[in-house]
């Protein structure tokens, strides 16, 4: 962040690096905790529900 540079978190698999992350202020994440990976199919679906903002 002291770079501006965006912090982007990979390998999320649990509740608790989760919150960790917020903590710090981490930009954005990925991982399983979240979504397993998904064909484009599925994952237009997925935003079209919204279901992104469970970051």
């Amino acid at each position: 962040h002291k770079l501006g540079l965006e912090v982007v978190a990979e390998g999320v698999e649990q509740s608790a690096q989760l919150q960790f992350l917020r903590k710090l202020g981490c930009n954005m994440v990925q991982g399983y905790y979240l979504s397993k990976p998904l064909p484009v199919t599925e994952l237009a679906a997925m935003l079209a529900l919204n279901l992104n903002d469970l970051y």
